[in-house]
């Protein structure tokens, strides 16, 4: 028997955003929906890049809860 357990990490923004059909109506729910309605932060989530993600400084809500959760 075999030790080894798989484990799916699936993004929940990241499925979503694949899935869409429209992708100009998807970024507005998703922004709206996890961003509180920031696109800029939703399009650096989806395609991050070296320069914007080291300027940034970790941020965290009030309750420090999954973004899928709230």
């Amino acid at each position: 028997m075999s030790n080894v357990i798989n484990i799916n990490f699936q993004d929940t923004i990241i499925s979503q955003w694949e899935e869409a059909v429209d992708k100009k109506s998807a970024e507005k729910t998703l922004a709206f929906k996890y961003f509180n309605g920031n696109k800029e932060d939703l399009n650096n989530y989806l395609f991050p890049r070296d320069s914007i993600a080291a300027g940034k400084s970790t941020f965290c809500f009030s309750n420090c809860q999954q973004l899928e959760l709230l």
